[in-house]
């Protein structure tokens, strides 16, 4: 089957700035049978693969209604950048023993950038599927390193990240910040209890939000340090503490006749001396005890 590539056709792809964009436009007018065998999976696709069995079902029945996305990476050797879930079901029906899917049709696309290979395998793989959290949350912060690769090597990107991946994975702005929000703020352990799928998205905002509070109330009513300032005692003194409670004492005699209110008054207050001297004693022994050590 051919295809005319008109005039308008040319000035459209002219027009998409983005590699992926571009790719995408000219796959359709490359549609070519491969071996199974010349197809290697790509290592860098982290979405699921599963339902295999459903899937082959479907092919033996329908055939293969979508075409899988491929590169050639050497002389008759491919990667795939889109349907590896399709190669896999295809395979395995050859594997079955049935040779009529020896060969499987592609899209084969020129990338020699590994870069831009990756964003198109993300960005297809993006709307092939209802994908789970911990798919959307894993593609977009790779996205994120992989358009910083590509900002650090000089290439000329408009727009903000936020928009581009929005652009890319068909998300809302808003939830691309959700999403990033979670990468960046959520704790490494609850960070793996999302990826289980433990905890859903909102649960996962939940936390953030709440390990944020807890830190802006840490920072903004500090625990009270208590660092003791150290004192050297002067001999001195205490000796004339000492002197003084001596010489009120010795002023009481067995002649002393006093009143009643004031001798409870003395006696409250000799009470007084005696019980400081004994705490000055403790305290000192204190000292000298942690000083000794």
């Amino acid at each position: 089957m051919g295809f005319a590539i008109n005039d308008k056709m040319l000035s459209n792809f002219g027009k998409l700035n983005n590699t992926a964009e571009r790719v995408e436009a000219l796959d359709v007018f490359k549609i070519t049978p491969i071996d199974i065998h010349s197809i290697e999976v790509n290592d860098y696709n982290f979405y699921a693969v599963n339902d295999i069995e459903v899937l082959k079902e479907d092919i033996k029945e329908n055939g293969l209604l979508h075409n899988i996305v491929v590169r050639e990476i050497s002389n008759n050797k491919y990667e795939i950048l889109s349907g590896e879930r399709r190669y896999t079901a295809y395979k395995s029906l050859f594997d079955d023993g049935d040779k009529n899917y020896k060969f499987i049709p592609c899209k084969v696309v020129k990338v020699d950038d590994d870069i831009n290979a990756e964003l198109i395998l993300i960005k297809a793989n993006a709307t092939a599927r209802t994908l789970s959290p911990a798919e959307i949350l894993t593609q977009i912060e790779r996205s994120i390193e992989l358009y910083k690769m590509k900002k650090e090597r000089g290439d000329n990107i408009s727009g903000t990240t936020q928009n581009l991946l929005s652009k890319d994975l068909s998300m809302g702005a808003r939830q691309v910040a959700k999403y990033q929000k979670l990468s960046n703020n959520l704790s490494p352990q609850d960070k793996e209890i999302f990826l289980n799928g433990d905890i859903t998205l909102n649960e996962a905002l939940v936390k953030v939000d709440s390990e944020k509070e807890e830190t802006k109330q840490t920072i903004s009513s500090p625990k009270e340090i208590f660092v003791p300032d150290i004192y050297k005692i002067d001999p001195n003194t205490v000796k004339d503490i000492y002197a003084k409670s001596i010489e009120v004492t010795g002023l009481i005699g067995d002649d002393l006749v006093v009143s009643k209110d004031e001798y409870k008054k003395l006696n409250k207050a000799i009470k007084e001396i005696v019980s400081s001297h004994s705490e000055i004693l403790e305290i000192i022994n204190n000292i000298r005890e942690r000083n000794n050590n």
